[in-house]
Order: C-alpha cells, then sequence, then structure tokens
C-alpha cells in the first residue's frame, strides 16, 4: 500500500495536482515509518520538500529536505543525501539566501563525484550553482558552472535539460551586456525545445 500511494504521488506530481500529489507522499510517509523502512521516509521526505517548495511554503519545504538529509546519513545513502542537498540548494535560491544555495549545491555535487549514474542529480545542481555564483556576481565562475552543466546535461542527452543551461547562459550574457549573444542562446534554447521543425 506504501508502494502504491508513493507511485500515486509521483503521477499526481507529474499532472501538475500537486496538493493530491503531497496528499498521497504524506500517506505513503506514515505507512513506510509504521514499515521502519527509513530509506524511503527520507525519498519521501525530499518529495515533500519540492511539493512545499511549489506550493509556496519554502519553509516547510527546507524542514522536510533537512530531515530527508539526516536520514539519508543515517542509512548511510550518500545519493539520497545529496538528492536531500541539492534540492535545499534550490530552495535558498529561490528564497534569495545565495551562500546557502552555494553551499548545498557544492556538497551536493561532491557527495556524487565520479558517479555518471546520476548525472539527473549532478547537472541541475551544477546548475543552481552557477545561478548562486551569478546573483553573487561572480561571472566567470557562473559560466564555468553552467557549461559544466550543459556538458552534464548532454551526456544524458536531454534537450530539455540542455535547454535549461543555453537559457542560464544567455543570463549570463545578458548580466555581461552581450545581448546579441543571450539572444542567440534564447533562440538555440526555444528552437530546440519545438515539439514541430519545418
Amino acid at each position: 500500500i506504501a508502494n502504491t500511494y508513493y507511485q500515486a504521488s509521483l503521477v499526481a506530481e507529474r499532472m501538475g495536482h500537486w496538493l493530491l500529489s503531497r496528499n498521497y507522499a504524506e500517506q505513503a510517509k506514515v505507512l513506510y515509518q509504521e514499515l521502519a523502512d527509513e530509506r524511503n521516509v527520507g525519498k519521501l521526505l525530499t518529495n515533500l520538500g519540492g511539493l512545499n517548495l511549489m506550493l509556496g511554503d519554502p519553509e516547510q519545504a527546507i524542514e522536510h529536505l533537512k530531515a530527508s538529509f539526516s536520514v539519508a546519513l543515517e542509512v548511510d545513502s550518500r545519493e539520497d543525501a545529496a538528492q536531500a542537498a541539492g534540492s535545499l540548494a534550490t530552495v535558498h535560491l529561490h528564497l534569495g539566501d545565495l551562500e546557502a544555495a552555494e553551499s548545498h549545491a557544492r556538497h551536493a555535487i561532491d557527495l556524487l563525484e565520479d558517479r555518471e549514474d546520476y548525472l539527473h542529480e549532478i547537472g541541475p545542481s551544477q546548475l543552481v550553482l552557477g545561478r548562486a555564483m551569478l546573483e553573487r556576481g561572480r561571472l566567470d565562475e557562473a559560466e564555468q558552472w553552467f557549461r559544466a552543466a550543459d556538458a552534464t546535461f548532454e551526456q544524458m542527452s536531454s534537450v530539455s535539460h540542455r535547454a535549461s543551461a543555453w537559457v542560464a547562459l544567455g543570463d549570463l550574457a545578458t548580466k555581461r551586456g552581450d545581448l546579441a549573444e543571450a539572444a542567440r542562446l534564447y533562440r538555440h534554447a526555444a528552437e530546440a525545445l519545438q515539439d514541430v521543425r519545418f
């Protein structure tokens, strides 16, 4: 039953039904706690953190993600700890706490060093780190991380993820005053995401 609620939560999230997704995730978490399945409790806490951010409650998101990180350490799962740290970086970036965003993103990247099976976690953390650097005016470092994210997403063969890196590079070009390059990058991202090409 816990597994079913977990899957139902993921499906509802994909469909954009965040309140329903959170409800299913909370039900799954209670059942996993009854089973003493700490690994799945931790994963659900990460999911609940993301859902709470999307529902406009970043403080609750942080609470869930910190708890998820603690559980991941208890069950000795570097991968789950990295996912929680990367999600914390995203929340802190959203809140404008750039120092915390940088710290958590670096931690997530360090935890997954040389893990090619976790590129889907490494790339977003690199992108968040680049965004934190951009907002702090450290433009060369921002470029380094945006390009690293693009290379990671290229390994994943994910055009949509690469487009997010190109948009970030476009924002960097705008910050540098190179509007022509920014326009080129934005156009490149938009064209890559088109469903229909003539």
